[in-house]
C-alpha cells in the first residue's frame, strides 16, 4: 500500500493534510500448493492467485476516482472492474458515475446525483444499468429531510416488473428503520 499526503494551508491559515492518494497492490501465494507433488496426470501447480489492484484518487477536495480490479495471473483475464468518479461542491451536491463488471456475471453502470434544495433537504436520483441485458435495472427517486440528528428518506423505485415505496427514518449513529 501506497499514499500519497498533501499538506494544505486553509483560508483561516489553518494547516491540515489529505490523502491524495493511495494504492494498494496484493496477491496471494499458496504454500501448499505450491509444494504439492505433480506425479502422473495431476493438473499443474497454480500457486498465485489473483491479484488485487485498489486505487483512490482524490487531487481535488471535489473531485475523486476509485478502482477496484482483480486480474488472474493464470488465464490472463481481467476478473473484476469496478470504477466510481464523484463530483461534488461545497455546499452538498454531488454526482456519481461507477461502471461495474464482473467477467461472465455482471456489466453494470450506475449514476447517482443529489441536489442540496435547502439547508435541510436533498433531492435525490439513482439509476443501474445492465449492460449485459441493455436494459434499466432500478431508476430511483426519493427526497430526504434531514435535521441535528435524524433525517426521513421517500424513495419511489422502479424496477423491471416492481414499484417499491421507501420511508426510511434514521437517527444518527443508531441506523436506519421502516420500510413500507
Amino acid at each position: 500500500t501506497n499514499t500519497l499526503l498533501a499538506r494544505v494551508r486553509e483560508t483561516d491559515g489553518k494547516i491540515r493534510y489529505r490523502e491524495m492518494m493511495r494504492f494498494r497492490l496484493s496477491q496471494t501465494f499458496d504454500i501448499q500448493e505450491a509444494r504439492r507433488e505433480t506425479a502422473g496426470p495431476a493438473p499443474e501447480k497454480r500457486p498465485l492467485g489473483d491479484v488485487d489492484l485498489e486505487l483512490d484518487l482524490a487531487p481535488f477536495s471535489y473531485l475523486s476516482l476509485s478502482a477496484r480490479n482483480r486480474y488472474n495471473v493464470n488465464s490472463g483475464d481481467w476478473v473484476q472492474r469496478n470504477y466510481d468518479l464523484t463530483l461534488s461542491d461545497p455546499r452538498g451536491d454531488s454526482a456519481s458515475a461507477g461502471y461495474r463488471y464482473t467477467r461472465d456475471t455482471l456489466e453494470e453502470i450506475n449514476l447517482s446525483l443529489k441536489a442540496v434544495l435547502t439547508p435541510s433537504l436533498d433531492a435525490l436520483y439513482i439509476l443501474r444499468r445492465s449492460e449485459l441485458e441493455s436494459r434499466t435495472i432500478e431508476s430511483t427517486y426519493g427526497i430526504r429531510y434531514r435535521r441535528q440528528c435524524w433525517n426521513v428518506e421517500l424513495n419511489v423505485s422502479d424496477r423491471q416488473d416492481d414499484r417499491t415505496m421507501m420511508i426510511v427514518f434514521s437517527l444518527y449513529g443508531l441506523g436506519k428503520g421502516g420500510a413500507w
